[in-house]
């Protein structure tokens, strides 16, 4: 009976985290900046690293957005670019990154592709405790 408690809470909590992923989806897409699937990054023939995302101790898995350098676009980050338990991506392009948590507190960290290491430990820190609108959004990329 336990179990099946926890799985529903589970379920629900996967839910509210969806829901949020997809407000801030919306808001890319709002703002002109577009989401889309970048072929690009996990076709690419050169120097990739490696990114882990963490939120305080916990590692962050999920609805991690890549900022592309001059908000040229935005990369919703899947499995699609991990290698085993990380992310293997092109650093040069890389402004910064944004992850929307299930409580929709919406948290990021500026990227440097000149200091970036062959394995990169990425510290997402809070900057809005929920996304209102694309001003707030554009807010958040300008402070990358």
């Amino acid at each position: 009976m336990a179990e099946k408690k926890k799985k529903e809470e589970q379920i629900i909590a996967a839910r509210k985290a969806a829901g949020q992923y997809s407000k801030t989806y919306s808001m890319f897409t709002v703002s002109n900046m577009g989401v889309y699937n970048c072929d690009r990054f996990y076709n690419y023939e050169g120097q990739k690293n490696n990114y882990t995302f963490r939120n305080g101790d916990d590692e962050v898995d999920n609805y991690v957005f890549a900022i592309l350098e001059d908000n040229k676009g935005v990369i919703a980050l899947s499995s699609a670019y991990k290698v085993g338990d990380v992310y293997s991506l092109p650093t040069a392009e890389i402004k910064g990154f944004v992850y929307t948590n299930p409580n929709g507190e919406i948290l990021a960290s500026s990227h440097d592709a000149k200091n970036a290491n062959t394995n990169n430990d990425v510290q997402l820190t809070m900057r809005s405790k929920s996304l209102e609108d694309c001003d707030q959004l554009q807010n958040i990329i300008k402070s990358l």
